[in-house]
């Protein structure tokens, strides 16, 4: 509820975006476009989606209303994750992260707090900054997610 209610009103304060492609929307509504065409991409191919750096190729064909840009990723986490690796690939993802909230949680030793806290605002940031961009399938940014699991994994053999 919070999520919806946190679109709905950034509608009104997001500013219009000008140029020949947009005719003066703004982005939110922009956003909604693309994840609705990136729905309708993945309602016709779910389990495989469009393959690795296929999306703005086969999305091409999927964009809705007079509203479309040459994007790289559907500016959300989840869904770029599907339509570039498919179910299994969100499955993974899902599976990675699952472990992932459990080995903060199962962390021992003195000074945890802290890191556990730095971890876990972190990977929250990443996913609320992920419901609305694509802080993943980008070189540094992904590096950052991984040296955010490195970190678990060093700690455990300290």
């Amino acid at each position: 509820m919070f999520l919806g209610f946190f679109f709905l009103k950034t509608h009104d304060l997001t500013p219009p975006v000008e140029g020949p492609v947009y005719k003066g929307s703004n982005t939110t509504l922009i956003r909604f476009y693309i994840w609705e065409g990136t729905l309708q991409m993945l309602f016709d191919r779910p389990f495989f989606g469009a393959g690795l750096n296929g999306f703005p190729q086969v999305y091409w064909s999927y964009h809705v209303r007079e509203y479309w840009e040459m994007v790289q990723y559907p500016h959300n986490i989840f869904l770029t994750i599907w339509s570039e690796l498919g179910v299994l690939g969100l499955l993974a993802f899902g599976w990675l992260i699952f472990n992932f909230l459990r080995k903060i949680q199962g962390l021992k030793g003195k000074n945890v707090a802290a890191l556990r806290l730095g971890i876990m605002g972190a990977l929250v940031y990443m996913f609320f900054h992920g419901l609305v961009d694509v802080p993943y399938f980008k070189n540094d940014l992904a590096v950052q997610f991984w040296l955010l699991l490195s970190l678990l994994v060093i700690k455990d053999y300290n």
